[in-house]
């Protein structure tokens, strides 16, 4: 739990009808009184971004146990992972209770109204700004009686959620590029085999051509010509039909 000494945007400061109800508040007391429904009243009436804070003062988390009179109605900065949310009862059905570990390791509860804040659920990261309220002595599931400090808090900022909406959003473009990457590959694909067949085919064209070509063509040097006079013709032919035999 932490306290902020110089605060950048405050919350409106709390009317003197909660300090007075706060004045009244008994700890280790399971009920609702005054001083709850004062400061739930207030923190609903916070403007939106309302909880901003400046450099933070640590508050030992065993001085608001031992003397809770101290602190309450103190504006604290309550961070930490949700254990358990729970929907209070009508009367105040729009208000959660929220068991909250710090890093450090210890319990707080802390109650916030339902309007304007994302959904949430055990095993998130918050942080948020709230008063504190008191102490309350209650036993834990094992059956041992434990004193916690309560808070009201409000305009959480849930941690996990927006890293959910990250990742989501992370997941969807991983995928998209995988998807891009898997299209040009097959289409690199394609124009490798259509290429291929093109030249295969070209090759194929240029084979046939040139066989069709030269089978046609006699490689045997030809005759020369006949002389004009007859008897030099006969004779050429007479040398010719000697040579073939």
């Amino acid at each position: 739990m932490t306290i902020f000494d110089r605060p950048v945007v405050l919350p409106p400061p709390l009317p003197e009808s909660a300090i007075e109800a706060l004045s009244q508040v008994v700890d280790d007391q399971d009920a609702p009184d005054a001083g709850f429904i004062e400061l739930l009243n207030h923190v609903r009436s916070w403007p939106p971004g309302a909880g901003s804070i400046g450099p933070r003062l640590v508050i030992d988390h065993d001085a608001l146990i031992e003397h809770p009179g101290d602190y309450r109605g103190e504006l604290l900065v309550i961070e930490g992972q949700i254990e358990q949310a729970a929907t209070l009862a009508r009367p105040l059905e729009t208000v959660q209770e929220w068991f909250v570990r710090s890093p450090d390791g210890r319990p707080a509860m802390v109650y916030v109204p339902l309007q304007g804040i994302l959904p949430v659920q055990p095993g998130d990261d918050v942080v948020l700004e709230g008063y504190f309220y008191k102490r309350l002595q209650i036993e834990d599931r094992q059956g041992v009686s434990r004193a916690y400090p309560v808070f009201i808090g409000g305009q959480p900022r849930v941690v996990a959620g927006v890293e959910r909406e990250v990742d989501a959003a992370l997941r969807d473009s991983k995928a998209y590029v995988d998807t891009m990457v898997l299209l040009i590959a097959g289409v690199a694909v394609l124009l490798l085999v259509v290429v291929g067949l093109l030249l295969l085919t070209r090759r194929s064209k240029r084979r046939t051509r040139l066989t069709g070509i030269f089978d046609d063509v006699d490689s045997s040097v030809p005759d020369p010509p006949l002389p004009e006079d007859p008897a030099g013709a006969l004779g050429e032919l007479k040398h010719r039909n000697c040579e073939d035999q």
